[in-house]
């Protein structure tokens, strides 16, 4: 695994492919973490890329930020730090959270920071008070899970429709 810093010199745990291909940087959603994209890292990789996913400050093995910014500028801040190691614009794919971080990072811009932008899961328009479901969500559970069954079964109980198979997340 690859260590990126940010501009507090704070910690951005990232994983890279070989930099000598087509860089695509992976940007995972809120409450998730690199892994969200493991199969798409490795398909990526096997195509060709140097593939870079790492984790948003907060989540996975990123550090905390002591002063608890967590805002969309100190998001696109963190993504320019990765974006500083890369010798050429990469494809940007962000999920969610990340994707709007992407979308303001790229236009925000004075110069094109990548050679395409892919959204995932994207909306513009936030629902209040279905955020605030998922906020309520995420803090009753912020020390994590004591295994993945345990996981699957608080968010299937958020979510009855969702499939109750979780072989799929392993």
């Amino acid at each position: 695994m690859q260590q990126f810093r940010n501009e507090d010199g704070r910690g951005l745990a990232a994983t890279g492919g070989d930099p000598a291909h087509p860089p695509v940087v992976l940007l995972h959603g809120g409450g998730q973490t690199r892994h969200s994209w493991n199969n798409a890292f490795d398909a990526l990789v096997t195509a060709g890329h140097y593939v870079i996913s790492f984790d948003a400050r907060g989540h996975g093995e990123s550090d905390w930020d002591p002063r608890g910014d967590y805002t969309l500028d100190a998001m696109v801040a963190d993504l320019h730090a990765i974006l500083a190691h890369l010798s050429s614009p990469p494809v940007l794919v962000g999920a969610s959270m990340s994707g709007l971080t992407a979308l303001a990072a790229a236009g925000e811009a004075i110069a094109p920071i990548a050679r395409a932008l892919v959204l995932v899961d994207l909306t513009l328009h936030i629902n209040a008070e279905g955020a605030e479901k998922i906020m309520t969500f995420m803090r009753s559970h912020v020390q994590g899970f004591e295994s993945l069954d345990e996981a699957a079964q608080a968010v299937t109980a958020r979510a009855p429709y969702k499939p109750k198979q979780i072989g799929w997340i392993k």
